[in-house]
């Protein structure tokens, strides 16, 4: 660019600021744009002639986890050396990132955040074993019938190879339940004795279920739940339910009789007719229907941190805080050495959309985040600052989701 050409690209910029149109421009982490020179050498070392150079810029790759990008393209190399070792890497950083999932979701069930279990769980299309994912959930079931057991002084699940909590493997061998794994399920009307292990994103039609394990990164709705484990990522609708645990981040709904049961749910439990013998914690309110009753019933409204363990999902645990506005979400807090303060959004930005979802409600802005955690790709804000509205790009890594994992409150 020559002189003339700077002078008047700076006239067009200081135009633009003082009538208040600039579009700020905030650089982006856009790998498909821009490659790390490091990474770039090392894939060019891949066609070294010296068999040394070639064999250290695989070890290096290997420890490369953002080098996925750079080694997809490296596949379309006209060098078959090249090709062959990003291949190899490929594989090797795959297989790693499967492990890390499970431990992963080990780690998050372990720590009580159960929305962000289900969330991986589900959203993960294939896993190598899915077992091992079934045991985690059957292992968190046992978690909860036990903290239930002592903090209560009773337990909705009885000790029993039959059930599904505690042990997978022998739950399976006992019940020989039915598999479906899918996005939104709409299963037929099934018989009351039906026992289904199911991870969906939606459960959309009625249906009676027994001696089940369901994980549900949606809602769901059933007519009879006994002697099962329900864990879900949105609200939950039963009619009738005995010696079941459900927990679910929103509302629970039973419009029949409720025995015996443990309910956690991030907001309101509204039960239309009488509650025996069950232990309900609500973050929001809890209701009952006209003329129902409470029978030796326990219930804690308002709770953040039922049983002392299970805790959903904040925007806060991952370095952002946010309010609503007329239009927007005003960003209260957000550190600069996190995720998004890294990528350029400020304290007292409002943010208008989420990968072209406009936000006006900060409920929403939480669930609508919450999966991004587990798509290890960009996420799109469109931000105004001051007079000025401009899109960031904030990468959200997997392991992200770990960060306040060990938190014991939910925070606002």
């Amino acid at each position: 660019m020559n002189t003339f050409e700077t002078v008047l690209l700076t006239l067009v910029i200081l135009w633009r600021a003082s009538t208040g149109i600039f579009m700020a421009i905030t650089p982006v982490d856009d790998e498909s744009a821009r490659a790390d020179p490091g990474i770039e050498q090392l894939i060019r070392d891949l066609a070294s002639s010296d068999f040394t150079v070639r064999e250290k810029a695989t070890r290096q790759l290997v420890e490369r986890g953002d080098a996925v990008p750079a080694l997809r393209q490296a596949l379309h190399s006209g060098d078959a050396e090249v090709v062959r070792r990003a291949r190899s890497v490929l594989d090797v950083l795959a297989q790693r990132e499967k492990e890390r999932a499970l431990a992963r979701l080990v780690k998050l069930a372990k720590e009580g955040a159960v929305d962000l279990a289900i969330e991986q769980f589900v959203q993960r299309k294939t896993w190598d074993d899915e077992a091992a994912c079934w045991q985690v959930f059957a292992e968190l079931a046992g978690k909860l019938t036990e903290l239930e057991e002592k903090l209560c002084g009773r337990a909705s699940l009885k000790k029993s190879e039959g059930v599904p909590a505690r042990d997978f493997k022998r739950y399976v061998e006992k019940q020989r339940p039915q598999f479906a794994v899918g996005g939104k399920l709409t299963p037929r009307q099934t018989p009351l004795t039906h026992r289904i292990v199911v991870r969906a994103e939606v459960i959309e039609r009625d249906m009676n279920t027994y001696d089940s394990l369901i994980a549900v990164s949606g809602q769901i709705r059933a007519i009879s739940v006994s002697r099962s484990v329900i864990v879900a990522g949105g609200s939950i609708e039963v009619s009738s339910s005995d010696s079941s645990i459900f927990v679910c981040d929103g509302d629970f709904k039973e419009r029949s009789r409720l025995d015996n049961c443990l309910v956690i749910a991030r907001g309101n439990v509204k039960c239309d007719q009488d509650v025996t013998n069950c232990r309900i914690f609500a973050g929001g309110r809890c209701s009952l229907g006209a003329g129902a009753r409470s029978i030796g019933s326990l219930v804690t409204e308002n709770e953040t941190n039922p049983l002392g363990f299970v805790k959903f999902f904040n925007p806060g645990q991952i370095g952002i805080t946010v309010e609503n506005r007329d239009v927007g979400l005003r960003v209260n807090n957000t550190p600069r050495d996190k995720a998004f303060g890294l990528a350029g959004i400020r304290r007292g930005d409002v943010i208008l959309a989420l990968d072209g979802k406009e936000l006006n409600d900060a409920e929403a802005f939480r669930r609508l985040l919450r999966p991004k955690l587990f798509e290890n790709q960009n996420t799109l804000f469109r931000v105004r600052r001051a007079k000025a509205t401009f899109e960031i790009k904030v990468r959200l890594p997997p392991d992200l989701a770990m960060s306040g994992a060990d938190q014991k409150t939910n925070g606002p």
